[in-house]
């Protein structure tokens, strides 16, 4: 019998020889245990393409190597808004197995992402795919002309000249300076199409984690409602509890599923970031690198705006608490505070764009509902301040009396018209008012005459600027551009 031998294909010489034989069947499908494409869709659902040039190449090299179809990475890719029709098959066409991008390179990242393997698949997984992190060198740098950035991608605003889509921005202040009453008169405009102070939005949908107020969110909300006399209610989503975001007990994988079957999500809140780490040290660049990445990874799968309610540290002048990464990766910083009745937002950070800039503000009460004994139920919502003179700012022990009456309200105030033929105000006890204006400490004394004396010039201060209103025995606030003791004024603030 005779035999005619012919040289072998190059390709056949290296299937044969291949150190891993397993591996090179495996990507002509030969062998049972690659993972399905329904898998891979799920790792690539935890990544975006427009997250980094790298990392959309990344996946693309993955998904050859793992003798995957072209149709995958360009389906995946038109996600983005970067995408340009013909360049994942440009790319295909290159790869040759080079720069140690491999599956288990796509199952690290999806993992960083927050994918959690199937059950069935995680042993597969296990075996075949270690997590192997993305290759360190970069194979290829994008490098584009001048003429060619007009292709790229613009900013979209959600409220113009202040946010933009898929960024993210800190709210901060001291307690009690109205930051949850900023963040959601942004998020009820956002959600309505509504300008918000004279400033165009981008409508869309809403989540608020109400991880510090919890359901006492909803008389703010109903409030709001009032103040703007509509009766429709906006798609604002509550989850009125904690979602952690640091440690290993983070959910922002499960933040992302629960929110899944909601579309145009424009703004997602986390209120406030000290209960979102749970535990974790805001001091640790650590900590805070992991909670603002967990934050990444919501927006740039949901593309939503992240808005972070903060506190700011024992000098609120030098900025939010905790460690400078949290600054240094966000886009827009405003810091909070509060003046006497006037509440202040002003812009302290801006990626692009101006900072310095303020919006003043009062809060406005209202009466929502009814409480177990029959009795009001009040909260407030924000309305836009005109400018306060200078000589009507209070200063000293009356600055200081007055916050001191601000939290009496909140402790104690009740719906009442001490005077007949006055509407209702929210009101207290003048006694009542001296007794915590003496607790406070404010006149530095324990002689009664000198502490009598105090809490006399500091209420008249307070009546004189128009501040306060008083008749037989209460009191009650009042807007200082009413001098006649008619208009109430806010009461309460955080």
């Amino acid at each position: 019998m005779n035999f005619t031998l012919h040289e072998p294909s190059p390709a056949l010489i290296g299937f044969i020889t291949a150190k891993n034989v397993k591996s090179s069947v495996n990507s002509l499908n030969l062998y049972p245990d690659k993972l399905p494409d329904s898998e891979v869709m799920a790792m690539l659902a935890h990544l975006h393409p427009d997250d980094s040039y790298d990392g959309w190449l990344h996946v693309g090299m993955a998904l050859h190597a793992g003798g995957y179809s072209l149709s995958l990475w360009d389906d995946w890719s038109k996600r983005g808004q970067k995408y340009e029709a013909g360049k994942c098959q440009e790319k295909w066409q290159g790869f040759n197995g080079g720069g140690g991008v491999t599956m288990g390179t796509l199952v690290y990242m999806a993992k960083q992402g927050g994918y959690c393997p199937a059950v069935h698949t995680q042993t597969l997984i296990d075996t075949r795919y270690v997590d192997t992190p993305a290759p360190s060198a970069h194979p290829e740098i994008p490098l584009y002309h001048w003429r060619e950035l007009e292709a790229l991608p613009s900013r979209e605003y959600l409220i113009k000249g202040l946010i933009d889509k898929g960024a993210s921005s800190v709210i901060y202040g001291a307690s009690n300076s109205g930051k949850t009453f900023i963040a959601l008169d942004i998020a009820f405009h956002i959600a309505a199409g509504r300008d918000w102070r004279g400033q165009r939005t981008k409508q869309g949908r809403v989540v608020y984690i109400a991880g510090e107020g919890g359901i006492g969110i909803r008389e703010r909300l109903a409030a709001i409602l009032l103040h703007y006399e509509t009766e429709q209610k906006p798609d604002v989503y509550i989850i009125p509890t904690t979602v952690t975001l640091c440690g290993q007990d983070a959910q922002h994988q499960a933040l992302i599923d629960r929110i899944a079957g909601i579309d145009d999500i424009q703004l997602i809140v986390v209120d406030t970031l000290a209960r979102a780490m749970a535990g974790g040290d805001e001091n640790s660049t650590k900590d805070m690198s992991e909670f603002v990445r967990n934050c990444d990874i919501i927006r740039h799968i949901t593309k939503a705006h992240i808005i972070m309610v903060h506190h700011s540290g024992k000098d609120d002048s030098k900025g939010a608490r905790g460690s400078s990464a949290l600054k240094a990766a966000i886009d827009t910083e405003m810091h909070v505070s509060q003046a006497n009745d006037i509440i202040s937002a002003t812009v302290q950070k801006q990626r692009e764009g101006k900072t310095g800039v303020s919006y003043n503000f009062l809060l406005r009460p209202y009466e929502v509902g009814k409480d177990e004994d029959g009795e009001a139920v009040t909260s407030c919502a924000l309305e836009i301040a005109e400018g306060v003179r200078a000589q009507d700012r209070l200063t000293g022990q009356a600055e200081k009396a007055y916050d001191v009456l601000v939290n009496l309200m909140i402790d104690k105030g009740v719906n009442y018209s001490p005077k007949k033929g006055m509407k209702p105000k929210n009101v207290v006890r003048i006694d009542d008012f001296r007794t915590d204006f003496f607790k406070a400490g404010i006149a530095a004394t324990d002689k009664p005459d000198s502490l009598d004396k105090a809490f006399y010039r500091a209420k008249e201060k307070l009546k004189s600027r128009g501040y306060i209103g008083e008749w037989d025995g209460y009191i009650w606030l009042l807007d200082k551009k009413d001098k006649t003791g008619q208009t109430e004024l806010s009461i309460v603030a955080t």
